[in-house]
């Protein structure tokens, strides 16, 4: 059987729980106490099977993958053929979890020249409530 201790897919899970719309995830398992063989590994999504690139090493195997859609998802982790213990991992991917992209607009004669030591004006629109604007002059 696969040698597998609580505590690594416990953080696996908490991992999982943590997954972002449309951003990458990478997951690195430490498999120097399994024993001979490979971790392959499935994703199911709310649509399809999407697709984990696996790379085994000698002591770990990591596993790339993006969730594109939101919803629920299963990861079934194999070792040598056989199921991981906890198999398969289950976790939600929402909307919300992506962040919210807005599009902020610049205009303002500051923009095209500036002079040290008098008022330049830059002035910012569509900024969403309560965003802190952070700005930095390189000179």
């Amino acid at each position: 059987g696969i040698n597998a201790e609580y505590g690594n897919l416990r953080a696996l899970q908490e991992s999982l729980n943590t997954v972002q719309l449309s951003k990458e995830v990478i997951l690195t398992l430490d498999t120097t106490r399994c024993g001979p063989g490979e971790v392959k590994a499935e994703l199911e999504g709310p649509m399809m099977y999407e697709r984990v690139v696996v790379t085994n090493t000698p002591r770990t195997a990591q596993l790339r993958f993006c969730a594109d859609k939101p919803g629920h998802y299963k990861l079934n982790l194999y070792y040598a053929n056989i199921p991981f213990p906890s198999s398969p991992f289950k976790f939600n991917v929402s909307r919300k979890s992506a962040g919210k992209v807005t599009t902020m607009g610049l205009d303002g004669e500051g923009l095209k020249i500036a002079y040290v030591g008098k008022p330049n004006y830059i002035y910012v629109s569509n900024v969403p409530k309560g965003t802190g604007l952070q700005v930095e002059v390189l000179s």
